[in-house]
């Protein structure tokens, strides 16, 4: 995240390249738009190792992946739940373009904002906990992220955040909930596209 700050997306591809002069062959797996990512196939335990960069008007943003490569075919519920997942971060870059352009824009729908919400919660607390999802955002626009993830059903998370929104939620409350979120995430992506299609349906 600070090699992102300091160096922009042109910052992220040195270190890549760097990288790849030590034997680390990353490639580029996407590049749209103000984002763009790498993964790099490892073979024991057979796994992808993806870096994930977002740097637009005004948000900045790192996900690492270490995600297991499947050797067994997905049940009909785990291809559901991947294809919900690619259809909400797909949507989420799509619509964090158009929010953090500086150029004028249609005022996003009712249903990207949500998705922007949710998006940018996740991405600030994966990348720096709800201190720095806080700071970032700010409490008004955290009130804001909170009815997103009730209306989705993200009870847990939305506690969670309420929690960190409490007038004397101290550094150490912050820390444990940061440690909650990442033991037992709620698949705040799958939940998200699943209450779309109902609201769709």
């Amino acid at each position: 995240m600070r090699l992102l700050a300091g160096g922009g997306q042109r910052g992220v591809t040195r270190i890549v390249r760097s990288l790849a002069k030590r034997g680390y062959a990353f490639e580029q797996s996407f590049n749209q738009g103000a984002t763009r990512a790498w993964r790099m196939a490892l073979d024991a335990p057979p796994r992808d190792l993806t870096l994930q960069t977002f740097s637009g008007a005004g948000v900045r943003a790192t996900h690492v992946l270490y995600q297991a490569r499947p050797e067994v075919r997905l049940t009909p519920r785990q291809r559901t739940a991947q294809r919900l997942q690619e259809s909400f971060y797909q949507r989420y870059i799509e619509v964090g373009q158009r929010a953090y352009t500086t150029k004028p824009t249609p005022r996003l729908s009712r249903d990207d904002r949500l998705v922007l919400l949710i998006g940018e919660l996740e991405a600030d607390v994966n990348n720096g906990g709800f201190e720095q999802y806080l700071d970032n955002k700010g409490r008004r626009r955290a009130r804001e992220a909170l009815a997103a993830l009730r209306r989705a059903g993200a009870t847990k998370t939305a506690g969670m955040l309420a929690t960190a929104m409490a007038p004397g939620a101290t550094r150490g409350v912050l820390q444990r909930l940061d440690r909650q979120f990442y033991r037992v995430p709620e698949d705040l992506a799958v939940l998200t596209m699943r209450y779309l299609e109902r609201r769709r349906g």
